[in-house]
């Protein structure tokens, strides 16, 4: 009988949320990398494609459940939650990430959860309790829209000799420059990074010959880089000069809620210390 317990990955870290093993998560996960699949080739459908995933995968919990999904998590259906397809090494798992995990369990969508996957077979449900969270790569903050291919750089910027001294990040990469105000306007590293869409490695010597594979990060994904919820848009009359300046050195939405959360209720302190870095050393330590 199915059950939420609680584990900590040994081998790779995993974002919180309900890991999912079985027989059933295995008939699950095949579908989920399918639409990944699908999602690459089709990246302008992505949305839809993974919309209509989730709202699969809720259809089919409630079949082998035998009971409908309550309140907020069957409103979850839409954009609080995802799918991933983690562990990476293994086959018969996914991952059941919620947008706020902290708001999920001040609500009742763990506890609805919990009542549901008890009547269910071939699956078990197991709340990740990793501390550190394993960091999201770039491509979760992206954005498909006509307005991003208006921001590509174009080859006489590339060809410029501060070009190669420029922040570029891929898809994959999980760090990036601080972006301010400035970004957009002022050429330079610490403005911002820019996006690097091509398969190859960057070759920084030959920037002009990838002219149309890169552009700046839209300010909308910049506000998805702070945490801003995916809903939140500024005005579409806003010209883009002034939008880059509203987000530019923008409020992290994500620390302040971990930070208001230790505050004021008195939670997260033991993730906030493992997050927590070492100063960094002075020459003569170094040497």
């Amino acid at each position: 009988m199915a059950g939420i317990g609680r584990c900590r990955s040994e081998k790779e870290h995993l974002p919180p949320g309900i890991l999912i093993s079985g027989p059933w998560a295995t008939l699950r996960r095949a579908s989920l990398n399918q639409a990944h699949a699908a999602a690459r080739q089709h990246p302008k459908q992505k949305e839809e494609i993974f919309l209509r995933e989730r709202a699969d995968f809720l259809r089919e919990v409630q079949e082998a459940s035998g009971l409908p999904l309550a309140g907020d998590l069957q409103l979850a259906g839409t954009s609080k939650w995802k799918l991933l397809p983690l562990p990476r090494a293994r086959n018969d798992t996914l991952l059941l990430c919620f947008e706020d995990m902290f708001r999920a369990r001040e609500t009742s969508v763990l506890d609805d959860l919990l009542g549901t996957v008890k009547r269910m077979k071939g699956a078990t449900w197991t709340l990740t309790t990793d501390a550190l969270a394993m960091p999201q790569a770039v491509e979760d903050f992206l954005e498909v829209d006509e307005e991003t291919k208006q921001l590509c750089l174009p080859i006489t910027t590339l060809s410029k000799s501060f070009a190669p001294g420029l922040s570029y990040v891929g898809s994959k990469d999980v760090r990036s420059f601080c972006f301010t105000g400035h970004y957009g306007k002022v050429m330079h590293k610490s403005s911002g990074s820019l996006l690097y869409m091509g398969e190859e490695p960057l070759d920084r010597s030959r920037l002009a010959q990838s002219a149309g594979l890169v552009r700046f990060f839209s300010p909308k994904e910049i506000l998805n880089f702070l945490g801003f919820p995916r809903n939140f848009i500024l005005p579409k009359d806003m010209e883009l000069k002034h939008r880059y300046k509203v987000v530019g050195n923008s409020i992290a939405v994500t620390v302040a809620s971990q930070l208001l959360r230790l505050l004021l209720h008195g939670e997260g302190a033991e993730r906030l210390n493992s997050l927590e870095e070492a100063p960094p050393r002075s020459q003569e330590e170094v040497d």
